[in-house]
């Protein structure tokens, strides 16, 4: 195969430069552009495995470093990824691209900047099976939903909920843009921050938006179940403006969160979306907050390899006696 058609589009998004991108509707314009650009339709990916890999290039690499991209477009690695791919390897860096780094001066250079390789493998697969989907016809997504049916049937046991949290935790940035205060009394707005909040506290969060987008709040609480917060009874309005937020807010028929439970860690994880975020579970969301199961993870986490411009934010606080 040539690689040519690869290697001009490294260049054609490492020349064009990423814009000061606010939001995903402007990386959506900008990638338009550049498919354009490319001669590329923006609508209808190429079907063969050289156009599939351009375009999944483009909506992958417009934000990722010049190291990335230029291990992207070694031959080596586009006929490891290609071989992985048609061979359904899913093993996190399979043997050809961990060779090609260990001897390879690129991969010393990756690591000297302390890229996860495995982290930017996992983000290209997803956009490349993205984008591969998009060139199916109707009859194949009837049977490949045929094949899906079988291959879970004969599948391995299912993950389970703390396997897949794990997966969802993988997938944030440890933030400060949500905090924690207790509440003292009705009038008090909880100003002081902490990450130890003693048991039988009453709380409020904090979340602060970059930039206007659908929330989804997960909290995993010291029991190791998983509910959700927003949208709930808590936070009954998802879409917030950019800014400053108060949970419970002010829609809500309660001020604060009381800490009940155990002693332990209470984990936090944010989705901050632009789009309200199609998942089957989220209509059931009215009052008190849902218990999220194994099923509700693992279609959030598929949803999150589909849309890859979801910003996924993770903090954690310490619950005491």
């Amino acid at each position: 195969m040539s690689f040519d058609p690869i290697t001009s589009t490294i260049k054609a998004i490492a020349s064009a430069g990423t814009p000061a991108v606010k939001n995903s509707l402007e990386r959506t314009t900008f990638v338009i552009q550049l498919k354009k650009r490319l001669g590329l339709d923006p609508d209808h990916p190429p079907a063969d495995f050289t156009g599939v890999y351009q375009y999944a290039l483009v909506e992958y690499g417009t934000t990722k470093p010049k190291l990335i991209l230029e291990l992207f477009g070694q031959k080596e690695i586009i006929q490891a990824f290609r071989q992985a791919f048609e061979h359904k390897d899913q093993s996190p860096l399979p043997k050809p691209i961990e060779d090609f780094l260990d001897w390879n001066e690129l991969g010393d250079r990756i690591r000297e900047q302390k890229i996860d390789v495995s982290k930017e493998l996992d983000e290209f697969k997803a956009a490349f099976i993205n984008v591969a989907k998009k060139t199916q016809t109707p009859a194949d997504v009837i049977l490949n939903q045929s094949l899906e049916e079988i291959r879970q049937l004969l599948a391995s046991p299912p993950l389970t909920l703390e396997q897949l949290w794990q997966q969802l935790q993988r997938k944030a940035t440890p933030t400060k843009q949500i905090k924690v205060s207790v509440v003292k009394d009705v009038l008090d707005m909880g100003s002081d921050f902490h990450d130890i909040i003693p048991l039988g506290s009453n709380i409020r969060l904090q979340v602060n938006l970059e930039y206007a987008g659908y929330l989804l709040l997960l909290d995993r609480g010291t029991s190791q179940r998983v509910w959700c917060l927003c949208p709930s009874g808590y936070a009954p309005d998802p879409y917030l403006p950019a800014g400053l937020t108060i949970l419970p807010q002010n829609s809500s028929s309660r001020t604060s969160i009381k800490v009940t439970g155990d002693i332990g860690l209470e984990q936090i994880v944010a989705v901050i979306s632009q789009s309200a975020p199609s998942l089957n579970w989220l209509h059931k969301n009215i009052g008190k907050p849902l218990e999220l199961k194994e099923d509700e993870l693992m279609e959030l986490l598929e949803y999150l390899n589909q849309n890859p411009d979801c910003q996924v934010l993770y903090m954690e606080y310490t619950i005491t006696t």
